[in-house]
């Protein structure tokens, strides 16, 4: 029996973070537009906070001006949690290149999708140059003396990518998206809500792309390995807390031995069934060989040092 890979820790993280961004916006934009008419005139009692704006109208779109920015900083945000655990173990990110690449970006989340763009050259090109915007964006209202922009190029495909834009992201007006750019306004919330299912679009495909360059075997490995780390014991107590967890699977009897590591594995994330196209599939002989491992073996499949 076969197990799979569906989704990344790193897309969970990305999830949890941006997973329903849309509705919460709507439902703050609702309250501000409750204030700006009128239907809201005093704070709730248990908020316990002083509020008397002199204009109340001003100030919720004031407060709109932030929101949407806030959340466009969070789509951001969120793309680079998903690049950042995509480098953590089990790491997606196994090619030495873009690795190397990826951390010599420090905290640069531009440079850091760079690297993706520049290794997986198929990324839909549409799709990259809108990520490009929304990060230069991000970069313009979190540094009010940043110069971010996009290529020239850029600007280019966008304009010409117009009627497929509008088509995808529910009629977002290219034109105006520059124009609003250029004059250095904050989204709109169409914009903003555009933005957010950017962040979602590049994080699949970027998942796609990761999912087909993946090594299961060493993704298997670093899986477990990870599972095992304990940083709150000392070293020798980690290395002692290591042995103990493998010889409680491992160290069963060949007989038990298969459903141990079978039911360890789906502990860890791993399904039996397949939700994507695109899911990382660990066939059956594969996990055989890894169950039929004995303690000693699985120290050296995982590179530990020592035997139990």
């Amino acid at each position: 029996m076969s197990l799979y890979l569906n989704n990344s820790q790193a897309r969970k993280r990305f999830k949890s973070l941006l997973g329903n961004a849309n509705q919460m916006l709507v439902t703050i934009l609702v309250g501000l537009d409750a204030i700006e008419s009128g239907d809201i005139k005093a704070p709730p009692k248990e908020l316990r906070a002083a509020w008397n704006p002199k204009d109340k109208t001003a100030s919720s779109r004031r407060s709109r001006r932030l929101v949407l920015e806030m959340t466009l900083i969070r789509a951001v945000d969120a793309l680079d949690a998903y690049i950042s655990w995509s480098r953590r173990k089990p790491s997606l990110i196994q090619n030495a290149d873009l690795r190397n690449d990826v951390d010599e970006s420090g905290n640069r989340i531009l440079n850091k999708f760079l690297a993706f763009q520049a290794h997986y050259s198929s990324l839909d090109p549409v799709t990259v140059a809108l990520t490009e915007f929304m990060i230069a964006w991000r970069n313009r209202s979190v540094h009010s003396l940043a110069k971010n922009d996009i290529t020239k190029e850029r600007w280019e495909l966008l304009n010409e990518n117009g009627d497929k834009i509008a088509l995808d992201y529910r009629g977002l007006e290219v034109e105006r998206l520059l124009e609003d750019f250029d004059a250095n306004k904050a989204p709109t919330f169409k914009e903003t809500a555009s933005m957010i299912q950017v962040a979602h679009n590049i994080v699949g495909l970027l998942e796609i792309e990761q999912f087909k360059a993946l090594n299961e075997t060493e993704y298997l490995r670093q899986l477990i390995c990870a599972d095992l780390e304990d940083d709150t014991l000392g070293s020798n107590e980690k290395e002692a807390h290591k042995k103990r967890r493998i010889s409680s699977i491992w160290g069963r009897d060949k007989s038990d031995r298969h459903i141990a590591v079978m039911s360890y594995l789906k502990n860890l994330g791993l399904s039996d069934s397949r939700m994507h196209d695109h899911s990382v599939e660990f066939e059956d002989d594969v996990l055989v060989q890894l169950s039929e491992l004995v303690p000693k073996k699985v120290i050296g499949f995982l590179g530990m040092q020592g035997e139990v």
